[in-house]
């Protein structure tokens, strides 16, 4: 039997837990009048089915599909395997497995026969037994099913964006627009979207492939999230205020001289 928890990116996901890799804790909800809670608390091993139930959770969270009892090869945990992670009494995680499902708090699918066919028992959930996916994830497979329409030009960079004419002509501007995608993902920027990028692009391409690559270049300096403005007032100044010797200032001391004496004439 495949394990999985329903409802996990609503119920046990937030904002601040969709940014990490892995979790070293879990939320659980904090309501102690919902339907599956009360339905546990019937029953005589109620404490026992609702501890193994945490272990479960906490099992679920650090896996690499967050949310199924599964390996990162995307194998499926049996409960004998989820005890001994757990150090938990295989019998108590079986028997709380049979009324997790049954409260529909756990999904649980038969493995796929040879025809096939997945056969789901997902109690009061209705879920379908598939793994969650991550959003990146998602996102790819979005990706895959919409592919990006070309903006004029056929040059493709690593992030798979089609780059318009004149810039994909330019050597520099394509490594400095790899360059630029490596540096959002890593700034973990969340507006860098298809749509930002396709935005950037046309900007850019307003700009002719050199002006577009020094402003590339300076935004990725100034870690901002987008092009930067090129500023073309400033060029050769440099240059020439460096070659250029400082004039030395001219002082006229002849009153200054003239009182001097005065001051000595009238002493003696």
């Amino acid at each position: 039997m495949n394990y999985q928890i329903a409802d996990w990116d609503e119920k046990y996901e937030n904002a601040e837990t969709r940014k990490r890799k892995s979790l070293f804790w879990v939320l659980m909800p904090n309501c102690h009048d919902g339907l599956g809670y009360c339905t546990i608390m019937e029953r005589d091993d109620s404490l026992e089915v609702f501890g193994a139930w945490v272990l479960i959770l906490q099992v679920a969270s650090k896996s690499t599909h967050r949310g199924s009892l599964c390996s990162s090869k995307g194998r499926f945990y049996s409960a004998n395997e989820i005890a001994t992670m757990t150090r938990a009494p295989v019998d108590k995680i079986r028997d709380a497995l049979d009324v997790l499902v049954e409260i529909g708090w756990v999904i649980a699918t038969v493995p796929e026969d040879d025809s096939g066919a997945v056969a789901t028992h997902a109690g009061a959930s209705g879920g379908v037994g598939l793994p969650p996916v991550t959003k990146k994830e998602r996102e790819r497979e979005e990706k895959e099913r919409n592919p990006i329409a070309p903006l004029g030009g056929e040059g493709v960079g690593e992030s798979g964006i089609l780059i318009p004419s004149p810039l994909c002509d330019d050597a520099a501007f394509m490594d400095a627009w790899d360059q630029w995608c490596k540096h959002q993902a890593q700034m973990h920027n969340r507006r860098f979207t298809q749509v930002a990028q396709e935005e950037q692009l046309k900007h850019l391409a307003t700009m002719g492939a050199t002006d577009a690559t020094t402003s590339l270049c300076d935004a990725m300096i100034k870690t901002w999230q987008g092009p930067a403005e090129v500023n073309h007032r400033d060029k050769g100044k440099g240059t020439k205020s460096k070659d250029k010797k400082p004039e030395r200032a001219v002082v006229d001391t002849s009153l200054a001289d003239k009182a001097i004496k005065a001051m000595k004439g009238a002493a003696k």
